[in-house]
């Protein structure tokens, strides 16, 4: 029965593949597009508060911030963005921020699409950074709070999107000794209210536990992919549940990656 499901599972990954790229992630350029708009803020450099540096963003589409030098990342940053403007993109990175705020993001209330690269050394993150984003359908944290944040806390952090109209979730390279072959709760990160069409989890050290369809139980797209341990046994039920039971689920990809040493 294992050889059988696992052979059901490894056909299911090569098919989604060679049918479509979309369900998994590739790390995108800094600047996404050709009209991304990229502001380097230097926390050293500023003469404004540490705390509050609202940034010009007019005529904006794209927008990339590159935080350096910034522990804490700079509150306000967006509070000068309009109903008017057109803002639909935002990445930030940072590679030494370890405080990340309320009022964050402030202002971009009818954003689209966040990326937050990089972040790994938080170690505080608040609970309600995510709450301005009411009109988000696209979040993807690469390389967030990987050192330092507990997986149910970034779950409680991620569960404050409910009400949006939240389709795709990706969290990739959260691979730092705090996650480090912990089991991933996925009703920690379950968004009420939303309706997740694409999942996709990759480049991670934990396994899953619980039921990954009644979690998200709209999934077309899910992406699992990971260090999976020679225990790897204990996350098959929840993809099993997801695969065999669910009504939406169209592409499924799931990879290991496999040391040759």
């Amino acid at each position: 029965m294992t050889v059988c499901f696992t052979s059901v599972f490894m056909l299911a990954a090569i098919l989604s593949h060679a049918n479509s790229e979309k369900c998994g992630y590739v790390r995108g350029p800094f600047a996404a597009t050709n009209d991304t708009v990229v502001i380097n803020v230097d926390c050293n450099r500023s003469t404004s508060s540490s705390h509050h540096v609202p940034l010009q963003l007019r005529d904006a589409t794209h927008v990339a911030v590159q935080l350096l030098h910034c522990h804490t990342v700079p509150v306000g940053l967006f509070t000068n963005v309009t109903d008017t403007d057109n803002i639909t993109s935002v990445t930030v990175a940072s590679e030494d921020a370890v405080q990340l705020l309320d009022g964050t993001f402030e202002g971009l209330g009818r954003l689209t699409e966040l990326r937050l690269l990089g972040f790994t050394k938080l170690q505080y993150l608040s609970s309600s950074v995510l709450q301005p984003l009411r009109n988000i359908q696209t979040l993807i944290l690469d390389g967030f709070g990987s050192d330092n944040i507990e997986l149910p806390y970034l779950g409680s952090v991620i569960r404050k999107l409910s009400g949006t109209p939240i389709r795709r979730l990706v969290i990739n390279g959260i691979n730092g000794h705090t996650v480090f072959q912990q089991i991933m709760h996925v009703d920690d990160f379950k968004i009420s209210n939303a309706r997740v069409k694409e999942l996709i989890i990759s480049d991670v050290p934990f396994k899953y536990q619980g039921s990954i369809r009644l979690a998200f139980p709209e999934l077309t797209c899910f992406c699992g992919a990971g260090k999976f341990a020679s225990q790897r046994a204990d996350t098959y039920p929840a993809v099993y549940d997801l695969f065999l039971i669910s009504d939406h689920l169209k592409e499924m990809v799931l990879y290991r990656n496999i040391s040759l040493h």
